[in-house]
């Protein structure tokens, strides 16, 4: 996997330019594509994938107002000519494209592949935060099988359309097996929907009720490929018809802009509105104040004193409150509970990464004052050398063992231990300005971090100069010697 952007020093792209997007080039196996990005780094960040008529300016302005919203936008410029509306032209284009596996039913094409690398490399760009994804029209069941990497807790699959029929768009005429196919493989289908029934992952579908393009069939087949964590919704009217006339379809994007001064009522508002309360009940995380009540002892209540009481934040990503309770007291709706399960996907998604390893992150965003997730790594994995300079780190070995090293100024080791199962201890607190490394024993080892945050890429971490960079021709020398080093010992 390659990455070209400026956070990694490496080549510039040369993309036309978006007034008020920074651009980069993402590669992962085959394909690589030019991604426009904008927005705050604390908000939550949205994987946003253009529909059949391309890098449009309404697909533009969409992005716009998320960003607007106070989310971070991802766009990849998948294809078709850059701001230009071009449905049918790239509706030929895409046909033919293996890329986008002929826009044949029941196969999940290449790119969405393409399209988990790239949200695995966004979460990273912001510090492991969880990301949503926006499917619409042709990409509209593209958004689904994303929720199969780790990091994609939310996705919209919003009017899916392929495959469709002209004449039944048109005509009303041609029904037939088609409406209820999808372009995504049975084994995504099945993976996807062991996620949702686990509650690691959320999917909201839309459509309009008069869309012929996506007709309410595709619907009914995600409800019921999907009986659990999955939210449907259809706006508007089967007799419905847009300023143009035609029956409603690219929901976000042409039926918000040809309403320019629509009222809250209006599908296209009720629908935008709907995405919104859905990554912010799954993407953010709200503080909330909780009272603690500290009772007097018996002595203090016989003389009076009241009980007490103290309030802490807590933070959640859904509603904590339970408006049913009597007296509406507090409620957690869902604990986040993590399972064997979580460190066996990590661990095979940390197999088949370059850099044999993976993380997993429980809070919401990189602005989050806690930063706390989850690592899987191999033995392959080359941590290199590095320091926190105003931070203190504690992790939890969940899973086999690590050599724990730290060294001083110069690079020679002060001391080295293994922490983990059946070793001398099961934990370790890594204080300020401490140069250290780890490196994993077994593959599959696996260990819950947690530190201050917020995290911010340009100051969280200061590699030590004695060391190569990831990817140098000298890390396996490296780490050959780091395994068996001593104390008072200096690479080379």
């Amino acid at each position: 996997m390659n990455v070209s952007d400026g956070s990694l020093g490496a080549v510039s792209p040369a993309g036309p330019d978006l007034p008020g997007f920074e651009q980069f080039a993402f590669e992962s196996g085959e394909f690589s594509h030019l991604v426009y990005h904008a927005g705050d780094p604390g908000h939550p960040p949205l994987l946003l994938m253009p529909e059949i008529a391309g890098m449009s300016p309404g697909l533009i302005l969409f992005a716009r107002r998320l960003v607007q919203s106070r989310f971070r936008i991802y766009i990849p410029w998948l294809f078709g000519p850059f701001q230009q509306r071009a449905p049918l032209q790239n509706a030929i284009k895409l046909c033919i494209s293996r890329e986008f596996g002929n826009l044949r039913t029941g196969v999940s094409a290449p790119v969405t592949h393409w399209l988990r690398a790239l949200a695995g490399h966004i979460s990273e760009r912001n510090g492991g935060s969880r990301v949503g994804a926006i499917g619409m029209c042709l990409t509209g069941a593209f958004a689904i099988p994303l929720v199969i990497d780790p990091q994609v807790v939310a996705a919209v699959a919003a009017q899916p359309s392929v495959p469709l029929s002209p004449l039944f768009a048109w005509l009303g005429v041609g029904r037939g097996s088609w409406m209820h196919e999808l372009n995504i493989g049975s084994d995504d289908i099945a993976k996807v929907r062991e996620l949702l029934a686990s509650g690691q992952a959320n999917l909201l579908a839309v459509r309009c009720h008069a869309d012929r393009i996506c007709p309410r069939e595709k619907l009914q087949r995600l409800r019921k490929e999907f009986p659990t964590g999955l939210e449907t919704r259809e706006y508007g009217e089967v007799r419905s018809r847009n300023r143009l006339g035609d029956r409603p379809h690219a929901t976000f994007t042409k039926e918000y802009r040809l309403e320019p001064e629509g009222s809250d009522d209006h599908h296209s508002r009720q629908a935008y509105a709907d995405l919104l309360a859905f990554f912010d009940r799954h993407l953010r995380v709200r503080s909330i104040a909780v009272p603690l009540f500290s009772q007097p002892s018996d002595a203090e209540r016989h003389a009076g004193v009241p009980m007490t009481s103290v309030t802490v934040s807590c933070s959640t990503a859904s509603d904590p409150w339970d408006d049913n309770r009597p007296g509406g007291t507090p409620m957690f709706h869902a604990m986040n509970i993590f399972t064997d399960q979580l460190l066996d996907e990590l661990a095979a998604k940390a197999k088949a990464s370059p850099r044999g390893r993976t993380h997993f992150n429980i809070h919401a965003s990189a602005a989050d004052p806690v930063q706390r997730f989850f690592i899987v790594m191999n033995r392959n994995s080359y941590v290199r050398p590095h320091r926190h300079l105003t931070k203190v780190e504690l992790a939890l070995v969940m899973r086999g063992q690590f050599d724990l090293v730290t060294f001083d100024d110069g690079g020679s080791i002060v001391a080295r231990h293994v922490v983990g199962h059946d070793a001398e201890g099961f934990a370790f607190e890594t204080p300020q300005a401490t140069w250290h490394t780890l490196l994993a024993r077994t593959d599959g080892s696996a260990f819950f971090e947690v530190k201050e945050g917020p995290y911010d890429a340009a100051s969280a971490s200061e590699f030590a100069p004695w060391t190569p960079a990831e990817g140098d021709p000298a890390v396996p020398e490296f780490m050959q010697w780091l395994r068996t080093a001593e104390r008072g010992n200096a690479f080379r």
